[in-house]
């Protein structure tokens, strides 16, 4: 093969290799910000969660001291009835 010819066929295979770094890069960077953003979406998520708990557990507190409240006057009221 001729010199000319294989530093040709050199730099057509330097330059696709070139290309082809440039390519998983951007891949790479889209990959790497999506990732981020689905990071901060999940963070979001679990903190709402832990809000959207915190009433639950708070009703429910309320509902048990309410019953706690509520039996004896019961048994009250059948008393003197």
């Amino acid at each position: 093969m001729c010199l000319t010819a294989e530093i040709e066929e050199l730099s057509g295979r330097l330059k696709a290799s070139r290309q082809r770094v440039a390519d998983l890069e951007r891949n790479f960077t889209t990959a790497s910000n999506s990732s981020q953003k689905n990071e901060k979406v999940s963070l979001s998520c679990s903190q709402s969660c832990v809000l959207i708990d915190v009433p639950a557990e708070f009703d429910e507190r309320i509902v048990h001291k309410f019953q706690l409240m509520v039996t004896p006057l019961g048994e009250i009221y059948l008393l003197i009835k």
